[in-house]
Parts: structure tokens; C-alpha cells; sequence
């Protein structure tokens, strides 16, 4: 019990210092267990991947700097939201939620509407991105028809499909995705 504290006492700390900070550009990657979070936070911030990354409830973040300009975005990777109920509190504290699942794994894809209701919870009307990963490990036709049946589903307008590993187009996309819903919601 003390840990579970001691960690939500961590986390607020971090989160509210991102938010103080950057001016509240944050951004938070949620999905299932090895769905790849960390793996797409990482390649949108350059990084190259090198073998597994383990799984552990919590927070990751790091900062993404938007080109020549002065702003920053916070990217967080946020794992185990389901098991520990304090982390929701930071899914609410977000601007934007990326909701990351496997298009490999049936469960992470009938988890989608978990996620979309905790990210839902407080902002009904904040910006969501579905990502389907691992893209490179089936069809392009069937990524598209999983992806668009469950952004219609759960009325979701910002999609991508990548794959993490592989270079691509789709990091990029996401990233450019993510800046311009930024760049939107600080000029309302």
C-alpha cells in the first residue's frame, strides 16, 4: 500500500511539472499490456528500438519539440491505468489521448472501447487518436477494415496505422497528427 502511494505521489509530482512547464501540452499513450506504447512514443521521439522493453505499470514520458518553435509536447506512455485506479487520474490531465492497441491481438482490439471511455471520462470533446500497431504483421485491408470499424464504433476521427519497428510513414504521420490537434486546441 505505502509503494502504491509513494508511486501516485511520484506520478502527480511529474505530470503536474510537465503541465507547469510545457503549458499543458501533454500528450498520453494508453492501450493493453505490450501493445507497443513505448515502442511508438520512442520512434516519434527519433529513437531507434533495439529488442523488448519491459512491461511496468506507470509512466515513461519524454519531450517532443515542435520544429524552431518554443513549445513543447510531453509524450507519456501510461501502463497498468486498469490495475492502479490513481493513474486514470492522469488520463483526465491530458490534452490529447493516443489509444494504442495491437492489430495482431483480438484482445487488445476488444479493449478499445475501455480505453476510449477512460479517456472519455472527463473531456468528452478531447482530441483521441487510435493507432493501430504492428501494422507490418497483417494485410493492409485488414488493418484499414479494424481500424476504420472501430474509429466508426466509437465515433473516433484521428486514425493511424504503424508499425513501430519498421521505418515508416506512419510515426511520422502520427507525430504531424498529434502537433496540428496541439496546434488546434491552443488556438481555441
Amino acid at each position: 500500500m505505502k509503494f502504491k502511494k509513494f508511486m501516485a505521489l511520484i506520478c502527480t509530482f511529474a505530470f503536474t511539472c510537465s503541465n507547469l512547464i510545457n503549458g499543458h501540452n501533454d500528450v498520453i499513450l494508453i492501450g493493453n499490456e505490450k501493445v507497443g506504447k513505448t515502442s511508438v512514443r520512442l520512434r516519434m521521439l527519433g529513437y531507434e528500438l533495439k529488442g523488448e522493453y519491459p512491461h511496468k505499470p506507470g509512466f515513461d514520458c519524454e519531450t517532443l519539440r515542435k520544429g524552431n518553435i518554443d513549445e513543447e509536447v510531453t509524450l507519456w506512455a501510461c501502463s497498468g491505468y486498469e490495475q492502479y485506479p490513481f493513474l486514470r487520474e492522469f488520463i483526465d490531465l491530458a490534452k490529447i489521448v493516443v489509444i494504442v492497441f495491437d492489430i495482431t491481438n483480438q484482445q487488445s482490439i476488444d479493449d478499445i472501447g475501455n480505453h476510449v471511455e477512460a479517456a472519455r471520462n472527463e473531456h468528452k470533446d478531447r482530441p483521441i487518436f487510435l493507432v493501430a500497431n504492428k501494422a507490418d504483421l497483417r494485410d493492409m485491408e485488414t488493418c484499414h477494415d479494424t481500424l476504420t470499424a472501430a474509429a466508426d464504433k466509437y465515433n473516433i476521427k484521428h486514425l493511424y496505422f504503424v508499425s513501430a519497428l519498421e521505418p515508416g510513414d506512419g510515426i511520422e504521420w502520427l507525430k504531424k497528427g498529434i502537433l496540428c490537434a496541439i496546434d488546434e486546441l491552443n488556438e481555441a
